[in-house]
């Protein structure tokens, strides 16, 4: 895809809107290509900031996929999944990671980065400590399962580089405002 910023998410979400439409017409409204494509939409319009309508796209790709190809369904995960994460919801965003991990298993990629916007939506809820138990284990199953060098390994490595920093200046005299200069004090 061409162009970045908005031009290029506006661009993304004008070609998921025609292929949305495309889909429906050849496909059916239900078909799981379709609701695929509804899914990839709603996160377009999330990223480019129709955050109220991407919520309702989700809860309509959710409550189509629950039906047609059930709650177990790998294919109904991504849509719980990005719905939780707009929700920044522990509680949602736990539910699907169990769901995760009892239907693809702990290292598979969608387990990894639902683990992931666990860890994200406790750091959004203040609760850090939790977030990091949650971050390091998301980093251990991503190094075993795909490897040192996978992306998804580099950018939990990443998220939890970033939650000890953050803790680091939540917990020490040198915090936010702190000065971090040394001086010589007069004899």
């Amino acid at each position: 895809m061409q162009g970045t910023g908005a031009s290029g998410l506006e661009r993304a979400v004008g070609l998921y809107e025609r292929t949305l439409a495309e889909s429906e017409l050849v496909l059916g409204p239900e078909h799981p290509r379709t609701l695929l494509v509804r899914n990839n939409l709603a996160d377009a319009l999330s990223q480019s900031g129709e955050c109220e309508r991407a919520v309702a796209l989700w809860e309509s790709v959710i409550g189509d996929a629950r039906r047609v190809l059930g709650d177990d369904h790998p294919d109904t995960l991504p849509a719980r999944s990005n719905l939780a994460r707009a929700h920044r919801s522990v509680e949602a965003t736990e539910s699907v990671l169990a769901d995760c991990v009892r239907v693809l298993g702990p290292g598979h990629p969608r387990t990894l980065t639902t683990r992931r916007d666990l860890a994200r939506a406790h750091r959004a809820a203040g609760a850090l400590p939790e977030a990091m138990a949650v971050c390091e284990r998301a980093v251990r199953d991503s190094t075993r399962k795909l490897g040192d060098d996978h992306p998804i390994t580099r950018t939990m490595r990443g998220e939890l580089a970033s939650l000890g920093r953050k803790l680091v200046t939540m917990t020490t005299p040198y915090g936010p405002g702190a000065s971090h200069r040394v001086g010589r004090t007069a004899d």
